[in-house]
C-alpha cells in the first residue's frame, strides 16, 4: 500500500489487489465517472461518496467541491480514506462510518475478497456488525451530486435517499450517470 497521484489527487491503496485497483493506481478506472466528477462538479455542490471503498471519487471531487461525504461501512477501507484525506490535506470532508441504507441501527457487512467486494446483501462466511444509516437523516445540504456503489444495495441507499432526492443535482450510480 501506498500513495498514488490520480487525477491531481494523491490516493492511497494497493495496485496489487486487484485490477480495478491496478487501474486506479494508473488514473484510468471508470473515466466517464471521474469526467463527470471533473468537468461538471461546481464549488457550492456537496458529493457523497457511498460505497467509497478508496475514497477514490470523493477524492477527487475534493478539489472542486464545498463538501464531500464519503459513506463506508468497513474498518480497513476507513483508514485508506482517512489517510488520503490527510495526505491531501483536504478540510472539506467527513467520514460517515456506517451502511447506507433504508433504515438507521445496524447490519450485518459481510466481507469480499477485495476491499471493494463487501456488501450487505452478498453473504460471505466473514462477517461483521456494522452502523446502518438513513442518509436522508444525516445530510440535509442542497445541491447533492451522490455517486453508489454498494455492492448489490443501491436499491435499498435510494430509499434512505428518499428526504432528500430533491436536493440532488445528479446521482451517478455503477456505470450510469444520471442528472438535470
Amino acid at each position: 500500500m501506498r500513495f498514488y497521484k490520480v487525477h491531481g489527487v494523491k490516493i492511497y491503496l494497493d495496485h496489487k489487489e486487484s485490477p480495478m485497483m491496478n487501474e486506479r493506481a494508473k488514473g484510468n478506472y471508470r473515466n466517464t465517472l471521474i469526467n463527470f466528477v471533473k468537468n461538471s462538479i461546481k464549488a457550492d455542490d456537496v458529493f457523497v461518496d457511498v460505497g467509497s471503498t478508496t475514497g477514490y471519487f470523493g477524492l477527487i471531487a475534493a478539489k472542486k467541491c464545498q463538501k464531500v461525504y464519503f459513506v463506508e461501512p468497513h474498518p480497513e477501507n476507513i483508514e485508506r480514506i482517512k489517510k488520503s484525506i490527510a495526505e491531501n490535506k483536504f478540510t472539506n470532508c467527513e467520514i460517515i462510518e456506517a451502511a447506507a441504507g433504508n433504515y438507521s441501527g445496524k447490519a450485518t457487512l459481510y466481507e469480499g475478497e477485495k476491499s471493494g467486494w463487501h456488501s450487505t446483501k452478498k453473504k460471505s462466511d466473514k462477517k461483521f456488525n456494522v452502523s446502518a444509516i438513513r442518509l436522508d437523516k444525516r445530510i440535509s445540504e442542497k445541491n447533492l451530486i451522490v455517486q453508489i456503489s454498494t455492492q448489490g444495495s443501491n436499491l435499498d441507499v435510494f430509499t434512505g435517499l428518499e428526504g432528500i432526492i430533491n436536493n440532488g443535482r445528479a446521482v451517478l450510480s455503477d456505470n450510469s450517470i444520471s442528472h438535470e
